[in-house]
């Protein structure tokens, strides 16, 4: 039991790293947000959106989904959409699954398998609850976009002219499909919160 407890303080060792690990999207202060606050923030968003979710699907999984989608980031590191091809999405895939594999070998078996199936089925997005996760993981960050009282600092990014074109066409739900009323609300309401933005500081973008 002693020996199982040393290998849970090293599963935990390597998932501070999330906490260290810095992404592409700014906190209102300017500081860059860490994987682990978007972790949280996601799971967050499972819990406040849990009266129109949790008839359609299973919310705890959705919920354990949500702080472990992107787990593999504690080894891999986060790569920012603007720098991502297919390619370049591959890699990441195969990098942080086998880096899900190596951390999850530190745990009790059943936690092992938990946490490996839900994040296969979080890549896979075949469920409701993965496609939730997934729709999520875009919302959260537009949302601290929308936020953020200069989002210009998107314009230091890629070409500098990604984000603006991502915003002004932001539907992420137009593939995933999720059910609810709620999901088309938050999406257009982050698009033309956006848009606005971006017409007051005479930001060119490009609709599509």
């Amino acid at each position: 039991m002693k020996n199982e407890v040393q290998k849970l303080f090293k599963f935990f060792k390597v998932l501070e790293n999330l906490a260290l690990e810095r992404r592409a999207i700014q906190l209102s202060d300017g500081t860059l947000e860490s994987t682990a606050e978007h972790c949280f923030s996601t799971a967050m968003l499972v819990i406040t959106l849990k009266p129109y979710i949790e008839n359609k699907l299973d919310y705890t999984k959705a919920l354990e989904m949500a702080l472990i989608h992107d787990l593999g980031e504690s080894i891999t590191g986060d790569i920012g959409l603007h720098d991502q091809n297919k390619n370049i999405k591959q890699d990441k895939y195969i990098k942080e699954k086998e880096a899900v594999y190596s951390m999850t070998e530190l745990l009790h078996e059943q936690a092992s398998n938990n946490i490996k199936k839900l994040w296969e089925e979080y890549e896979a997005r075949k469920s409701n609850e993965a496609k939730l996760i997934k729709l999520l993981d875009v919302f959260d960050a537009m949302i601290s976009v929308v936020n953020h009282p200069d989002f210009t600092y998107a314009g230091e990014y890629g070409d500098g002219q990604f984000y603006y074109n991502y915003y002004a066409n932001l539907s992420p739900n137009k593939g995933l499909k999720v059910d609810g009323e709620i999901f088309e609300i938050i999406e257009t309401t982050i698009r033309e919160s956006m848009i606005k933005k971006m017409d007051d500081k005479g930001i060119k973008y490009n609709l599509k």
